[in-house]
Order: C-alpha cells, then sequence, then structure tokens
C-alpha cells in the first residue's frame, strides 16, 4: 500500500470544519494555472494561426517561386523568357512542385468615365490552378481562358473597384502606355480581396494572350512562370533543384534566369512573422515563471498548515522523501485537475473561433479581418508535457523545506 499516496487522498478529500488558509489559495493556484495555460495556448495558437495563413495567402497570390530574366530592374514589365518545352516537363516531374503556369506582367492605366487608375495587369494561362483566385472572388465569377480565343474579360480588386466605381458586367478600358500607344476594351467578370494592400491595390487579372499580343512576343514567350508547392518547408531544397535545372542556361535576351522565392520577394512580411516566434517565447517563459512563483507560495503554505502532522509523521519514522511525497501527490493532483479544465477551455475557444470567427482585427494592419487560430497536436501535447514537467520540477523547491522541520518543535506546535 503507498501510504504517501493514502494520506493525500485523506487530506485532498476530508470533511472537516477547520478553516484552513490553504483551501482558497490553493483555488487559487488553480485558477492560475488554468489562466496561464490558456494564455500560452492562446500565444501558440495565434501566432501559428497567423503564420499559417499569411504565408499560405502570399504564395497562393504570388506564388511560392517565380522564374523571371534576371536583372536589375524593380520593374513589372519583365524582358521575355521562353523556357523550352523539355525543361518545363523536367520541373514537372518534381514531387514538390503542385503547379506551374506562366504569366505576364504589364503596367497599364484604367480608365472609367473621367477616373483613371494605374495598376499593374497579370496575365494568367489556362494552365493557371483558377481555384486560388477563385478562394479570394467575393463576386462574380472567375474569366474564361482558352488557347484559341482570348478573353475580353478582367478581374479587378474591391479596392480597385471602389476607386473606379466600376462593378460587375461593367466595361473598363485599359490604356497601354507605349509607342505607339494602345487600348483594350475589358468586362468586369469578377471582383476579389485579399486583404492585402501589395496585391489588392495594384494587381488585376486578364488573359495573358492580349498582353503576348500588345508586346508583339510569340504564344511560347512570357514574363516568367509562377511555381506552387505543396508544401511551404520544402522552398529552399525545391528551388535548388529548379535552378539546376533552368537557372544555368540563357534564354531569348541572353541573360540567365532568376530563381526567386517567395522570402526573398517580399522579405519584410516573412521578417514580420519571423517576429511571432519570438513574442510567443517571451509569453511563455513569463507565465511559466508567474505560475511557479504561485505553486511554490501555495505549497508552503500547505506544508506551514502542516508541520504538526509532518512532526508526528517524523516521530513515528516516516522519511522526509516519504513526506515529501504526499505533499507532491496533493500538489500533481490540483495540477492535473487544472491542466484538465484548461484543456478543455482552450479547445472550447479554439472551436468557437475557428467556426465562427468572433475576434475580429483590422485586415489593414495584420491582412486579415479576424484572428486566426491553428493547432498542431504535437504543439499541444507538447505545451502539456513542458508544463508539467516545469511544474513538478518548481514543486521540488518548496518540498525540501520538510527536511528543515524538527519533530521536537514541530509536535509541540497546535
Amino acid at each position: 500500500m503507498n501510504i504517501a499516496l493514502f494520506i493525500a487522498k485523506r487530506i485532498l478529500f476530508r470533511k472537516s470544519g477547520t478553516k484552513r488558509i490553504s483551501k482558497p489559495i490553493s483555488y487559487l493556484n488553480v485558477i492560475g494555472i488554468i489562466l496561464s495555460f490558456f494564455i500560452m495556448f492562446l500565444a501558440i495558437t495565434i501566432a501559428t494561426g497567423f503564420k499559417s495563413e499569411i504565408t499560405k495567402k502570399i504564395c497562393n497570390i504570388a506564388g511560392h517561386i517565380i522564374i523571371t530574366s534576371y536583372t536589375t530592374n524593380n520593374t513589372f514589365e519583365l524582358p521575355p523568357i521562353s523556357i523550352p518545352y523539355n525543361k518545363i516537363q523536367q520541373l514537372k516531374k518534381l514531387k514538390e512542385i503542385k503547379n506551374i503556369s506562366p504569366y505576364i506582367t504589364k503596367p497599364v492605366i484604367l480608365k472609367v468615365k473621367s477616373t483613371l487608375h494605374g495598376i499593374v495587369l497579370k496575365g494568367l494561362s489556362n494552365s493557371y490552378d483558377s481555384s486560388i483566385l477563385k478562394s479570394y472572388l467575393i463576386k462574380g465569377r472567375f474569366i474564361n481562358l482558352n488557347d484559341t480565343i482570348a478573353s475580353n474579360e478582367i478581374i479587378i480588386s474591391k479596392k480597385v473597384s471602389q476607386i473606379l466605381n466600376i462593378g460587375i458586367n461593367e466595361h473598363v478600358i485599359a490604356y497601354f502606355v507605349q509607342n505607339p500607344p494602345r487600348l483594350r476594351k475589358f468586362k468586369v467578370v469578377g471582383i476579389y480581396e485579399t486583404m492585402m494592400e501589395e496585391f489588392d491595390n495594384i494587381f488585376a487579372y486578364i488573359d495573358l494572350q492580349h498582353l503576348q499580343k500588345i508586346n508583339s512576343w510569340d504564344t511560347n514567350t512570357f514574363s516568367g512562370y509562377e511555381i506552387h508547392l505543396d508544401n511551404f518547408n520544402d522552398l529552399k531544397p525545391i528551388s535548388s533543384k529548379i535552378f539546376k535545372i533552368v537557372g544555368n542556361e540563357f534564354y531569348n535576351n541572353n541573360s540567365k534566369l532568376a530563381i526567386q522565392p517567395i522570402t526573398e520577394r517580399y522579405p519584410y512580411i516573412f521578417d514580420w512573422i519571423s517576429l511571432f516566434n519570438t513574442n510567443v517565447w517571451v509569453i511563455l517563459i513569463l507565465l511559466t515563471i508567474v505560475c511557479s512563483f504561485n505553486i511554490i507560495s501555495g505549497l508552503l503554505i500547505l506544508i506551514l498548515e502542516r508541520i504538526h502532522m509532518i512532526g508526528i509523521l517524523k516521530a513515528l519514522g516516516f522519511l522526509n522523501k516519504k513526506i515529501r511525497e504526499i505533499f507532491l501527490y496533493i500538489s500533481l493532483a490540483y495540477i492535473i485537475f487544472a491542466l484538465f479544465i484548461a484543456n478543455i477551455i482552450s479547445l472550447v475557444v479554439y472551436y468557437i473561433q475557428d467556426k465562427y470567427h468572433i475576434i475580429k482585427l483590422n485586415k489593414i494592419l495584420y491582412y486579415i479581418d479576424y484572428v486566426p487560430l491553428e493547432i498542431n497536436p504535437i504543439h499541444l501535447i507538447t505545451l502539456n508535457l513542458g508544463f508539467f514537467i516545469i511544474i513538478l520540477a518548481v514543486l521540488l523547491v518548496p518540498s525540501t523545506y520538510i527536511s528543515k522541520i524538527e519533530p521536537s518543535k514541530s509536535i509541540k506546535i497546535n
């Protein structure tokens, strides 16, 4: 029989009329553990959610990797490239690559009545994964793309539609600033919103065949190729593989190709995302310290209230180790109960926020209009185990005080 566990149960479940200060303090410690764990859970899930949502969004819109002509000019009107068919097929055989699609970008001025607005047209081919842009459409539909006839349809952002005061099924004129100047008339069939100003304020989408004709390019010439991956973590290794296949050759304009991962094209966004990890660690460390002090103080009070009992047990021949176990069992009971309640509360809040998006954000500042939560089972298990082990280690500090209690003195205390 485990006598230490037996005594711990008697203390925990004993119904006594004696008022002890350790009881309310123990309850407060339980509440402290629940709050600490809950805030840690939120910190991890919010950071993971933000990183996942923003990374997914920017990679969806701009591609994980783009292949363009190497140029030092920071412009949307890039020199043309034409990668041979056999090279494209080699790239498509890479299992990490989900989709490869060519594109063309060209700055234009859109005009509706007397309103003018400068944007960049991004021409898409029929190999483009339309489900990406469809997921951001708030009105209308995706443009019709085929190999034979160029579609006169355009998708603009909500921001641009507000500036031009134009809606679905209305027409807009695009002026191409070149010599000689040219214009095209497009029908608005879709309005999108990504909540990222870097894209919403700049890009509109059309059939790339229009831009090939405007630039006098043949059907196999483009501004670049957009590559989407199945897993963001493959970004660096697959970039190296792509460079080995196409990066060392010269195309069209006698310049080498540039292989640009999304992290190099938008470094300021990913630098901002990386700060989330630092913030999470600061929160975890501070809450662990605060919670540890609460646990230590609670256990010390529990021990001080039981000095008389400790003295009697020592007089009966109990070792310090066994007496220490009694108080550790009591403390562990509170901790396990608190973690159980904390996990339930955390998962309920996670489900509600994930399903109903109750807590909102400023979409201009955060690129998303609600607080995103993402739970990783490994993170949840690690948080529980780490929290439990740290608190258990902390409990050993006040429990050492038991060895300093002398039976001859403590038995006199009543």
